[in-house]
Formats: C-alpha cells, sequence, structure tokens
C-alpha cells in the first residue's frame, strides 16, 4: 500500500486511554497536522501493563478493552502514547496484513523502537538514536497561553482575597522509585507552604486520595484547593492557576505539567518525592524544590 493520492482524504486515528496526560500529546500530534481525525478510546483492566512488561503485548491484548471500534478499514496513520497502548498497536500490526497503517508513538517504548514509523521521546526516557527517533526537550501539549489568559480571567473574582504570593501545587502522582504518599503530601504542604502567602492546589487523576487528604489536611495558609476525584462537577481551575499564580510547583513524576507550566514563563519548580538515594538530584541529594526555569 502507498500513501494517499493528492485526492484522497488522509485517515488519522488519535489512540486515547484514561490517561489524561497522554492523551494531551496525543491531541497536539493530531491537532498539528491539520487533517480532521478520529478519536479511537480503550481502557486497560487490572494488571494489563504488568503483563505488557514482563509478556509483551500479545500476552496484555485481553487485559485491554476497546471503548470505540478498533476494525477495518484501517487509517493511514495512528498516534499513540505510553506502554499501555502497545497492544493495541501490535494488534493492528498483525492485523493489517501487509496494509501500510503508519504509527507515531510517544515516549518511551517498551517493544522494540523499530516496530514505529515514528518515536517521539523526551530526554528521561533514554530511548537510544535512531533514524525513527524524535528526542523533544519537553513533551508536546495543547496549553497555550491565550487559554491560561481566558481561564485566569475568569477565575480571578474567586481567589481575590488570596495574598501573594500565590504559589500554585500541581500533583501527579507515583512513579518508580518515587512516591506521592501521604508522607510526600505533608512535605509538600509545609515545604511549600513555608514560602507562600497562600496556595492554589490541583491535582490529577493519578494522585492517591490518601495523600490529597494528607496535604489537604497539613495546609496551613490561605488555599484554594481543587480535587479533580471529587465528584460534584466542579469546574477545574487547572489553567487558571497557571496564569493566576506567582510560583509553580510541580511534582517530579509530571514531565507534561512541567511542560505546560513552563508555558507561562514563570518561575516553575520541581517537588522532589524522592529521599536519600533515591533523591531526583544526582547524588541523591534533596533541596526542596529545583528551580527549572523564569
Amino acid at each position: 500500500m502507498t500513501a494517499p493520492s493528492s485526492g484522497e482524504a488522509l485517515r488519522v486515528w488519535a489512540l486515547t486511554s484514561s490517561r489524561e496526560g497522554d492523551n494531551a500529546q496525543v491531541f497536539a500530534v493530531a491537532e498539528a497536522m491539520g487533517v480532521p481525525y478520529e478519536v479511537r478510546r480503550f481502557q486497560n483492566r487490572s494488571g494489563a501493563i504488568a503483563l505488557n512488561l514482563v509478556f509483551g503485548p500479545r500476552a496484555a491484548r485481553s487485559r485491554v478493552e476497546m471503548l470505540d471500534s478498533i476494525l477495518p478499514p484501517w487509517p493511514d496513520l495512528i498516534i499513540a502514547a505510553g506502554t499501555q497502548s502497545e497492544p493495541i498497536l501490535a494488534m493492528i500490526r498483525a492485523a493489517s496484513d501487509g496494509s501500510l497503517v503508519r504509527q507515531i508513538f510517544l515516549g518511551r517504548p517498551w517493544m522494540n523502537p523499530d516496530c514505529y514509523d515514528l518515536v517521539v521521546t523526551t530526554p528521561q526516557y533514554q530511548v537510544p538514536p535512531a533514524a525513527n527517533v524524535m528526542e523533544l526537550d519537553l513533551p508536546m501539549h495543547r496549553v497555550t497561553r491565550e487559554a491560561i489568559a481566558r481561564e485566569a480571567e475568569r477565575w480571578e473574582p474567586r481567589i481575590a482575597l488570596l495574598p501573594h504570593p500565590r504559589i500554585a501545587v500541581l500533583l501527579g502522582g507515583s512513579i518508580n522509585r518515587y512516591t506521592l504518599d501521604a508522607r510526600a503530601a505533608q512535605r509538600i504542604a509545609v515545604e511549600v507552604g513555608a514560602r507562600a502567602g497562600s496556595m492554589l492546589v490541583c491535582n490529577s487523576y493519578r494522585t492517591p486520595p490518601a495523600a490529597m487528604q494528607a496535604l489537604t489536611e497539613s495546609v496551613a495558609v490561605p488555599a484554594f484547593i481543587h480535587d479533580w476525584h471529587n465528584p460534584d462537577g466542579a469546574e477545574n481551575p487547572y489553567l487558571a492557576f497557571l496564569g493566576l499564580a506567582d510560583e509553580i510547583v510541580v511534582t517530579g513524576d509530571s514531565i507534561s505539567m512541567l511542560a505546560e507550566a513552563s508555558t507561562t514563563e514563570k518561575p516553575v519548580y520541581i517537588f522532589d518525592l524522592g529521599e536519600g538515594r533515591y533523591g531526583m538530584r544526582p547524588g541523591g541529594s534533596r533541596p526542596i524544590l529545583c528551580h527549572t526555569s523564569t
């Protein structure tokens, strides 16, 4: 199969899951292409990623639930992110029976990178250089200064009484050796609170409820705290907090939120979840906050 001729529309699938950081990268690439695209959603059942890492995508395939139809006719291009998508990508490669279905993978593949037409990655993943590997300093995202300014204007009256300096705290979750547990959450509340006049706290779907509760109970300065898991349907102030904060602190597990925060050109700091030899700086030293940009 050859690429579509000039008279044929390019068919693009954006493969998405419950991981909002991965989805943001997928949509950023799809939208940058400037052509219509179709969203195909899936979710992993318990144990899917572990099976994928240990035994490969074929073993993990039974633990993947398709939320949208992923059947022929196959598209010309699929954009996907994260190892949780690899069983589906492997299935399509096998099922397409020689058809030319291009695949762009974002992040760190556990499959051989040669399986993909293009791997777009960032330095922390240490993907070996290759002709089909593109390494960016930070992951792609959809956050713009214009969107931040619009949301900041809408939300400013709601936090007008909170004193400066306002420090936004953006919470991710646990990753590898770095754990966002109740103890780490208490450290965030105390150490950031010591610098802040007030705090603007926003978590994510990966933030453990126990950690969020511990942080909430430990904050000793005026604060606006948004819990992503709260079922009351409250608006998410994430973009507004980026615009209204004087400084931004992001837990070190989330390079996606760090990239989005850096869009503001404000002081952005990494909160080091590691301690001792597991600290995020060489040699295991652990400053309270690691400054990343101004």
